[in-house]
């Protein structure tokens, strides 16, 4: 394990990000055709799915906070551990209400890997933090791609109980080394004195700040309302199977690990509002031409183009919340960026199954358009200049927004 103080922080960080990526993706990939097979009724599947995938949004506040406290190292192995007892305990749920307890563990867990994510990136240089945020997002992809090929055959040839059991146990490593690997010194005694309502004042008195988390809850709020049944309108529509989703997912995967280093490089060249506003056009333009066809090759075309246009969304989105707030309550106000944002997600999850009940075709469809809302907000904020301030002193916003 000595060798493991030669890594770079922020580079063992990824790798240990890299195998929680596995191991949630491979199960998570398949998550509405599983509980499909369980019963559950199509409104249930869509809140299902939008719970496991955007509660950790309402619970990042006070994970950014957590994060802040006890530092990311300690942060990530309470998620590793929680991560292992939560998917052996998805082989045993049988209704909604079971689930939602599932959820909110796999919840804390995202909630403490993704502020995590935050703090050692803001730890970094400064320059080219976009790029940064990209190698971490190229390995996890990595990971993804693997683990979402793998599902349908696992799933297929020796049932859901064996791929859960390899999701549970690809998590132990990652455990040994967390436990043992030895970073920068965290210093306490600086976050000692962090107070909740330091970190209220400073969003409150951001107005840059305010746009952004206004600009992703319209876009998060467009997007899931589609999200939870694009692999239903691909059993159902398309006529797949477990194979079949796992390959639409890989492919979208491949095609972000391909164009995620040159995202990083794109949002610090550009900037964080001007790609992201590239984001939001492609993903708008992909749910739209999806929700149309009906061929399992067109459909590989449209998810390889989606991989393309989520490559653009997150090292953008860090981008901005990194300039935007001190290194002491970066964790803290992505938290609460994110919370606010998760808001939308459980409200388009239940606009969703209601669209699905009218026609599969339109949850998808709606939720592309509705994405386009976000185009006015992300240009005025490209282009708005103000003071941010903390409370200790005036930041000067001058890097690109």
């Amino acid at each position: 394990m000595r060798k493991l103080k030669k890594i770079s922080e922020f580079m063992f960080f990824a790798i240990v990000s890299a195998i929680i990526a596995f191991s949630i993706t491979i199960w998570q990939t398949l998550l509405p055709l599983y509980l499909d097979k369980k019963g559950f009724e199509a409104w249930e599947i869509g809140l299902s799915v939008s719970l496991i995938m955007n509660l950790s949004y309402f619970l990042s506040f006070i994970a950014g906070y957590i994060v802040d406290i006890i530092d990311w190292k300690r942060s990530l192995l309470i998620a590793l551990i929680l991560l292992i007892f939560g998917t052996f305990y998805l082989i045993v749920i049988n209704d909604l209400w079971e689930y939602i307890s599932f959820a909110i563990v796999i919840g804390i867990v995202n909630a403490l890997v993704t502020q995590s994510s935050v703090k050692v990136l803001v730890r970094s240089q400064s320059k080219g933090r976009g790029l940064m945020y990209s190698s971490y997002m190229f390995l996890s992809n990595l990971s993804r791609i693997l683990a979402s090929y793998a599902s349908g055959f696992i799933a297929s040839l020796t049932g859901y109980l064996t791929l859960f059991t390899i999701s549970a146990i690809s998590l132990f490593p990652a455990v040994g080394i967390v436990s043992t690997y030895k970073g920068k010194s965290f210093n306490s005694s600086k976050n000692e004195d962090l107070k909740l309502k330091n970190v209220l004042n400073l969003y409150r008195r951001d107005r840059r700040l305010q746009i952004l988390v206004a600009t992703l809850f319209l876009h998060d709020l467009s997007i899931f309302i589609a999200v939870p049944y694009l692999a239903l309108y691909a059993k159902y529509i398309i006529g797949t199977d477990e194979v079949g989703v796992g390959i639409l997912f890989g492919t979208s995967n491949t095609t972000q690990l391909i164009f995620q280093l040159g995202a990083g490089w794109l949002a610090d060249k550009i900037g964080g509002s001007l790609t992201l506003a590239l984001h939001f056009i492609s993903v708008s333009l992909s749910y739209i031409v999806y929700s149309n066809i009906k061929g399992f090759i067109e459909a590989l075309a449209i998810y390889a183009f989606m991989g393309l246009a989520i490559a653009l969304d997150l090292p953008a989105r860090r981008l901005l919340i990194t300039k935007y707030a001190p290194e002491e309550y970066v964790s803290a106000i992505n938290g609460l960026a994110d919370t606010i944002v998760g808001i939308g997600t459980i409200i388009a999850s239940l606009i969703g199954g209601y669209l699905w009940n009218i026609s599969p075709h339109l949850p998808i469809l709606f939720g592309g358009i509705a994405n386009l809302s976000t185009l006015p907000l992300i240009f005025y904020l490209k282009y708005r200049k103000t003071r941010h301030k903390n409370p200790q002193k005036i930041y000067m916003i001058n890097a690109k927004g």
